[in-house]
């Protein structure tokens, strides 16, 4: 009976008799389980600030997701920038300066992570917006947190 809410969908039937210990053939790799599987429980802020570009002030944006399928799969993290000017998300990448057509030269950490942190000093990144996406690791499952939006002053 526990398992008849999987019967018509051998992936979620295979991921919950994983978590229980049970043993069925692996997951092939072109797998894709429903997004409904990832549940973002803590969303970053709407709007962030406002934050002074003269100060040495941080800011930080974080995200907490889990599975909620009882599965055990890692999740992976990507913070995206969007100018907010009808330009298209784009994904923030390693290195220790957001690159052109991001903002400014904000330094950062974390953009694969849950915490992305961000320096507006001397940047002119005004009301540009941020989100995470979070992916359930090899299943092709997404969830896109609420996007946040810095406010930066001269």
């Amino acid at each position: 009976a526990e398992l008849e809410q999987f019967k018509n969908n051998p992936i979620m039937l295979f991921m919950h008799a994983r978590a229980q210990g049970g043993i069925l053939e692996p997951l092939s790799d072109d797998a894709v389980l429903p997004d409904s599987i990832i549940t973002i429980t803590s969303q970053p802020s709407a709007v962030v600030g406002p934050v002074s570009a003269a100060s040495s002030d941080t800011v930080s944006l974080s995200v907490v997701a889990a599975i909620t399928s009882g599965a055990v799969v890692p999740l992976s993290y990507q913070w995206q920038v969007n100018n907010n000017t009808g330009g298209s998300w784009v994904n923030i990448t390693g290195g220790t300066n957001i690159t052109t057509g991001q903002p400014g030269n904000m330094t950062k950490s974390g953009a694969t992570t849950a915490t992305l942190v961000l320096d507006p000093t001397g940047t002119t990144a005004n009301n540009y917006v941020f989100r995470c996406v979070v992916t359930a690791t090899g299943t092709g499952a997404t969830a896109t947190s609420a996007n946040s939006r810095i406010l930066i002053t001269a």
